[in-house]
């Protein structure tokens, strides 16, 4: 195949998913393509993307095919009617067959999460991983990191060692002025365990022992001691040749060398960046004033001196690592016991967390010729599309790499090769932090990636999406900004890659504008959004129009505050989080108020928020009078019964508070928000109120309502999740963001183990005197400095380029009292730029480009305004109370017990597919806390085991517990296990009862339902369980 390994280079807008659905289209409908698409795999990074690409297939698969062509595919049919060299008519009948092919094989339409691919291989090949076959996937790393940190402080007071440790970590916390706090500080530090930055370096640190580090520390601490001999030593020589040379203080410029040395034998250690010390060896120490003679001696000396300063600044260099070192080794110990108590959570819970799919496929296969992991996928697989390719990890990319050489390598038995297609943009690469790495796919410009096969770089010259004056702006703007990357392959991906050519040679607006320092800054940047804001809507643009996009999340929330208040509808995350809503806060207040009530004061938020919906009395007066006896004024006053919670379930107890205190008003969609998490935490933790209140407490800040898109409401995003979308009009405000931004920077030093008790690794704070260490240190930060600025434009580069019609960017007024710009600062880049264009005034604070007009076209968006959505308890939700608490009243306590028993066992079995036994038992007893474990067990393996049910509860079976069937009259039929054999299926349906006539015609009937789906029922077998007797009857 001609042309195989191709690499496009999309800049924004210039139609990256277009030109993925048309080679794609082109592959599976060639002439000679057969079902081709099951040979395809396409990845990307997130499921939206997944989905629309997917949409965007056969989307016009089903266009291709019908004749004539819709409208909005026949720019895309004739490129490929072009491409292919067919006729429209072959291509339309072509296109009608594959779709009906893709269809009805729609299992082999492998568009994918590159995490979804890894996940598929882990468990495929878990025994060789040596996993356990049944272990869950974590996405939450937040979850496992809490838990690791919780688990470490728990040994404290018990672990002596370790105690140590973190006592010496709290108080290190206060001396720097700090919380003593160890949770906050000990996860960022864990942070660090799931990034594949940090893998080499973390591997290396799993195996050290805590005598390993007291090694070290003993080793850093002489080598403190022995340079800072050196130094001092050399210090004193200066001195004492200064002294018998005769010469004084002010015989040097400024006195900087005798106050440099007197700095060093006072004890203090001084800075030695400055110019004149790291060049002393052709510095003239001396002034014009100096005497004659004394320049004379000065002159006659200074090659002693310069001796005597060499050896100064290599300890002083030597001084500052190794305390630098030993600052962090406390760090290190920590990282290495949080390391420890990770995996084993991870262990006990067989878990994965996500971030540890690309580590452990790397483990599979860095000892393999052909790496074996890959064999089945390489066998199925020919051809490969990566989207959004700046996004890939370095260690996602090398263990992809196997798979992709073999197929632009290797030929099939018809001589034909694979192909490789990757999309991505270098300067869209803003995920570093996760692992994102721009130096590789620029790396691919270069031919890097496969030494037999060359790539056929493409570049994507238009833009599509944006009007012309803000492509030309753009275009000129980032060129310029090129001058701000001193590395070369940097540098030109600006340079040479902001040349995009505008669909359209007039339209689109461009607003720069600075803002003064003052006090209420804050407070302008908000004006300035509403002016702009009004100036859209007065142009006829509508709020579903306009996005305001921010670097922080707290400048997202100050916005919607703002907008809120001025009755201007936003949507942002932080607008829809449940724990932002006040009866939410209600609701989990409530429950802690009942099961933890441990002073009167619990109820005094419950008790403040009532207040509020009443005006009777004052606030005050309402909270004070009812403080001391809250439980008794609930029931009282409102009917609520705390004791509710002993019997009901918590799902049900968060209805009783709804429905007693008057929360469903009639448009609460937070509520039924709410209520989804307290449902799906019960089922899959089994959990009641403790475990509810910790699972909020680790999640509020994530959990919130899903808005529909569609709605006529202004969006607030963080540049990261704007990534990818496009706006009408986008607001950018507070862009003072610095090109070098670190919190706490740090960076790990490759060093001589032999030096180092072991350690081939140091963590070191990022500074200038550390890169006066020795080559490698200075190369590491400086290649990490131009990492951060180019992260910095890259942000920069997505923020201005989201906006297709009109774009605002508002920054501060970066300039110093004499009018020199702060180049540090997305603000000081573009008043640079305009100075350099000569527009710039130091008078005017505005700067436009081009003309604010009516809207060429809008978003659909704005076409629905917000709808309330209402949230509704049903009328019978009390008689459905008065069931659960008093059964007794209703149901003959033989069939309750039944019953229960029957949802206990089917909670077991359906376990059972997931963990092993004595996990399923311990999350049924979660679940169901009053649950005799050893009759359920009994029974469990009863069956499992049974000579003519075994067979269906093996390991690797494809089964399903619970499924519902929809029926075309509506109804849903839930069989209790379904397994499956090809085309074959088993049903399985348990009963605790006695034999009955309507389970067969049950059983009967979901067996109808299953072939007329098309598959052949093999069996029909009801298991009734009675204690420990098990009876399969087979139907």
């Amino acid at each position: 195949m001609k042309d195989n390994f191709l690499i496009y280079n999309a800049s924004a807008g210039s139609g990256k998913t277009y030109t993925l659905t048309k080679v794609y289209l082109k592959l599976i409908l060639a002439p000679n393509a057969h079902n081709n698409f099951g040979h395809i795999l396409a990845l990307t990074f997130t499921n939206k993307a997944v989905n629309e690409m997917k949409e965007r297939i056969l989307t016009g698969l089903a266009d291709f095919s019908l004749t004539p062509c819709p409208k909005k595919s026949e720019a895309l049919f004739s490129d490929v009617v072009k491409e292919l060299g067919c006729s429209r008519e072959v291509l339309q009948k072509k296109s009608e067959k594959v779709l009906m092919q893709l269809l009805h094989n729609y299992a082999f339409f492998e568009v994918s999460t590159i995490d979804k691919f890894n996940h598929r291989l882990i468990r495929t090949f878990a025994k060789d991983l040596k996993l356990p076959q049944n272990f869950e996937v974590q996405l939450d790393t937040d979850l496992v990191l809490t838990e690791g940190v919780n688990a470490l402080i728990d040994r404290a007071g018990n672990d002596a060692a370790l105690t140590d440790i973190l006592v010496a970590f709290a108080l290190e916390k206060i001396s720097e002025d700090k919380s003593w706090d160890l949770s906050f500080d000990l996860k960022n530090i864990g942070k660090l365990l799931f990034s594949d930055q940090h893998i080499a370096p973390l591997e290396h640190l799993s195996n050290k022992k805590l005598s390993d580090f007291e090694n070290l520390k003993k080793t850093l601490k002489s080598k403190i001691s022995q340079s800072e001999q050196v130094f001092m030593e050399a210090a004193k020589s200066i001195k004492t040749l200064l002294s018998e040379s005769g010469l004084i203080p002010t015989d040097f410029s400024r006195q900087s060398l005798p106050k440099f040395i007197d700095k060093i034998i006072s004890g203090a250690l001084p800075d030695t960046t400055a110019k004149w010390i790291q060049e002393f060896e052709d510095t003239k120490l001396y002034t014009e004033k100096t005497p004659v003679e004394a320049q004379d001696t000065i002159m006659s000396i200074q090659p002693q001196l310069s001796g005597f300063m060499k050896v100064i600044l290599l300890a002083i260099s030597l001084q500052y690592f190794y305390r630098n070192a030993h600052k962090h080794l406390l760090s290190l110990r920590l990282i290495n016991a949080l390391q420890y108590q990770v995996k084993s959570y991870c262990e006990n819970q067989e878990i994965l967390p996500i971030s540890e799919f690309n580590k452990k496929i790397q483990d599979a296969i860095k000892n393999q010729s052909v790496p074996f992991i890959y064999e089945r996928m390489g066998e199925q697989y020919s051809h490969f599309f990566i989207d959004e390719f700046q996004d890939t990890s370095s260690l996602q990319w090398d263990n992809l790499k196997p798979l992709l050489e073999n197929a632009v390598v290797s030929e099939d038995e018809k001589g034909q090769r694979g192909s490789l297609l990757l999309v991505g943009d270098a300067k869209q690469s803003i995920y570093r932090w996760r692992g994102g790495n721009a130096e590789q796919f620029i790396d691919l410009y270069e031919n890097k990636a496969f030494p037999a096969a060359q790539p056929k770089v493409i570049n994507l010259p238009n833009n599509f999406r944006s009007l012309f004056e803000i492509v030309q702006f753009n275009n000129r703007f980032f060129n310029y900004t090129a001058a701000y990357l001193e590395r070369e392959n940097f540098a030109s991906l600006y340079r040479d890659g902001s040349h995009q050519k505008p669909q359209k040679e007039s339209g689109g607006f461009v607003s720069l504008e600075f803002l003064d320092d003052d006090p209420d800054k804050e407070a302008h940047y908000c004006e300035k959004v509403l002016d702009a804001i009004n100036a859209s809507l007065d142009k006829g643009f509508s709020f579903g129009d306009i996005c305001l996009l921010t670097r922080k999340k707290k400048h997202g929330v100050l916005l919607a505050q703002y907008l809120i208040e001025k009755q201007i509808p936003v949507i942002s995350s932080e607008s829809l989080l449940l724990d932002n809503h006040p009866k939410v806060r209600f609701l989990v207040q409530l429950i802690r108020f009942v099961y933890q009530e441990t002073t009167p004061y619990q109820a005094y938020p419950l008790l403040a928020y009532l207040a509020q919906t009443q005006n009777k009395i004052s606030v005050h007066e309402y909270i004070k009078k009812s403080l001391g006896n809250a439980s008794e004024f609930f029931k009282s006053e409102f009917g609520f019964n705390p004791e509710a919670l002993n019997t009901a379930s918590i799902y049900d107890f968060c209805l009783m508070g709804i429905r007693s205190f008057s929360l469903a008003n009639g448009k609460d969609a937070y509520l039924q928000f709410f209520l989804d998490v307290v449902s799906e935490v019960s089922l899959k933790e089994g959990g009641g109120p403790s475990v509810l209140l910790q699972y909020w407490e680790q999640k509020k800040s994530q959990l919130s309502v899903s808005a529909p898109d569609g709605l006529n409401a202004i969006q607030i995003l963080t540049v990261h999740k704007a990534k990818g979308l496009e706006f009408p009009v986008v607001i950018f405000p507070f862009a003072e963001t610095p090109l070098k931004e670190e919190r706490n920077p740090t960076f790990w030093l490759p060093v001589p183990k032999e030096d180092f008790d072991g350690f081939e690794y140091l963590l070191l704070a990022k500074n200038d005197k550390i890169a006066q260490y020795n080559p490698l240190s200075k190369q590491i930060i400086e290649e990490e400095d131009q990492r951060l600025v180019l992260d910095a434009l890259n942000i920069l580069y997505v923020a201005l380029t989201r906006a297709s019609q009109a774009l605002f960017v508002i920054g501060g007024m970066a300039l110093n009292k004499d009018g020199k710009v702060n180049k540090n600062q997305y603000s000081g880049l573009l008043i640079d730029y305009l100075m350099d264009q000569g527009e710039w005034s130091a008078e005017k604070q505005r700067y436009t480009f081009g003309h604010f007009k009516m809207p060429e076209e809008t978003t659909a968006a704005h076409k629905n305004d917000p709808k309330t959505i209402f949230f509704q308890l049903t009328q019978n939700t009390h008689e459905r109370y008065a069931l659960l608490m008093h059964p007794h009243t209703f149901v003959p306590e033989k069939v309750l017990q039944a019953q229960n028993l029957g949802q206990q066992l089917h909670y077991l079995l359906e376990q059972l597919d997931i963990h092993p036994l004595e996990k399923s038992l311990e999350k049924t007893s979660k679940a169901y806390p009053s649950a005799d474990l050893g009759s359920l067990k009994t029974q469990a393996v009863g069956i499992i085991s049974h000579e003519h049910l075994e067979k269906y509860y093996q390991k690797g079976l494809k089964a399903f517990n619970e499924k519902d069937i929809f029926t075309q009259n509506g109804s849903v039929a839930r069989p209790d296990r379904l397994v499956f054999n090809e085309n074959k299926v088993t049903v399985i349906d348990y009963k605790t009862g006695v034999e009955k006539e309507e389970d067969q015609v049950q059983i009967k009937s979901y067996g109808a339902l299953l072939e007329e789906m098309g598959y052949q029922v093999e069996n029909k077998i009801l298991v009734y369980v009675d204690g420990a007797r098990v009876l399969p009857i087979f139907v």
